[in-house]
């Protein structure tokens, strides 16, 4: 990612100094995107969105301010997102959201102009992360049971 358009996210991307977690959601796309946060950042799972409500692992106790929502695209709050949320170019969206949509303005009138990637190939790209060495996505994470602690995360949420 450019210089130009990383200055338009966020300053909690670059953030070190606190300890924020992240919000999965119900999506490949937002567990990929978890994975490789936990991986770089040291960010681990605590709460768990779907459209109807969020819930947090039994395991934390972190301030929401600290949570990141990861491919998702919160009114209010840290995330990570690649989804359309203006229909307006005058509509107001979230500053604390890390979306190429919204810091590029798209809207209804220029749907075709969006970032139609993922949410991870943001994250990847923002990051500097160098894939042309990579076989596939999943070299980067083996020996990682990563269905375990999703097992786990899960288990608590329902309890």
């Amino acid at each position: 990612m450019n210089e130009q358009q990383k200055r338009l996210f966020p300053e909690w991307t670059e953030d070190t100094s606190t300890n924020h977690t992240l919000c999965l959601s119900d999506d490949l796309d937002s567990l990929l995107s978890s994975i490789f946060l936990k991986q770089v950042k040291g960010y681990d799972i605590s709460h768990f969105y779907t459209f109807k409500s969020i819930s947090r692992s039994v395991e934390h106790g972190h301030a929401t301010k600290d949570v990141i929502g990861v491919d998702v695209d919160f009114a209010n709050g840290k995330c990570w997102g690649n989804h359309v949320t203006m229909l307006s170019p005058t509509d107001n969206c979230d500053s604390q959201c890390a979306n190429l949509n919204i810091t590029n303005m798209i809207n209804k009138n220029n749907y075709t102009d969006k970032f139609c990637g993922s949410t991870l190939l943001q994250i990847l790209s923002y990051y500097n992360v160098d894939i042309s060495s990579w076989t596939d996505v999943t070299g980067k994470i083996k020996g990682r049971d990563f269905g375990k602690q999703k097992r786990r995360i899960i288990s608590n949420l329902l309890q």
